[in-house]
């Protein structure tokens, strides 16, 4: 990020705290609030389910069922949900998933891996999608920074012609199998070559909290959980975001 840029994300934030989200909430999804890691396991079969809650104001949901095949590819397919203030459940889109994970941990001077999704709405009016989402992960000791940038193009009914470029990173301190701090940031800037304006795109940051814990005979359960303040007047004020997920 240029210091132009970054000084004018200072001046948003300092114009949006006390002020309503606005419009560009709308624009939260919950298989978006997740930084991916390129960790594939062979045979592993899992059950994910996230959600997130902006302070009352907006809820999302998606739950997935996937299974690793190779060491190398995993496959995933979910259902994206939403509820508006006081209204019910509703189903958004279906989504399938492809996980890339080329080369072993270790094996490179960085964990590397590629996430391919297509995305089907199930209004007939929207617009399909397909992402790609490059994934890099490195560990510094007990420090591990994994950074997300996704591109994803429309098509079909109403698109937007262009590349919407977004991004997704965290820190996290491998303090304990049971429970590691970290920290994330998103961030959703809009069509590459035609930004939105600043006070109008998405950002958030904020703790987070990973861990895993034996489940019996099932497996093990994987949860993550983070606390995001909106950075910018278009982003909500307050985000929590939880998944967990059960490998077997």
């Amino acid at each position: 990020m240029s210091p132009v840029r970054a000084a004018a994300l200072a001046a948003a934030v300092l114009a949006g705290l006390g002020a309503p989200a606005r419009a560009a909430e709308n624009a939260l999804n919950a298989e978006e609030l997740k930084v991916y890691s390129p960790t594939v396991v062979k045979g592993e079969r899992e059950l994910e389910w996230r959600g997130f809650s902006t302070g009352g104001h907006q809820q999302g949901f998606a739950a997935s069922a996937g299974y690793s095949p190779t060491a190398w590819w995993a496959a995933e397919a979910y259902e994206v949900m939403h509820r508006d203030p006081g209204g019910v459940l509703l189903g958004d889109a279906v989504v399938m998933e492809s996980l890339f994970a080329p080369f072993a941990p270790g094996e490179r001077w960085a964990d590397l891996g590629l996430d391919a999704e297509a995305e089907f709405p199930r209004a007939a009016a929207d617009p399909n999608g397909v992402s790609v989402r490059p994934i890099l992960e490195k560990q510094f000791g007990r420090a591990l920074l994994t950074l997300n940038l996704p591109l994803e193009w429309k098509y079909g009914p109403g698109f937007t012609p262009g590349t919407n470029f977004s991004y997704a990173a965290k820190a996290q301190w491998l303090a304990s199998p049971l429970a590691s701090p970290a920290l994330e940031v998103y961030g959703q800037p809009g069509v590459i070559g035609r930004f939105d304006p600043l006070r109008d795109e998405t950002h958030l940051a904020g703790p987070a909290l990973y861990g895993s814990v034996p489940a019996g005979g099932l497996g093990r359960l994987v949860y993550s959980a983070a606390a995001l303040i909106g950075l910018t007047p278009a982003s909500p004020r307050g985000t929590l975001a939880v998944r967990l997920e059960l490998e077997f």
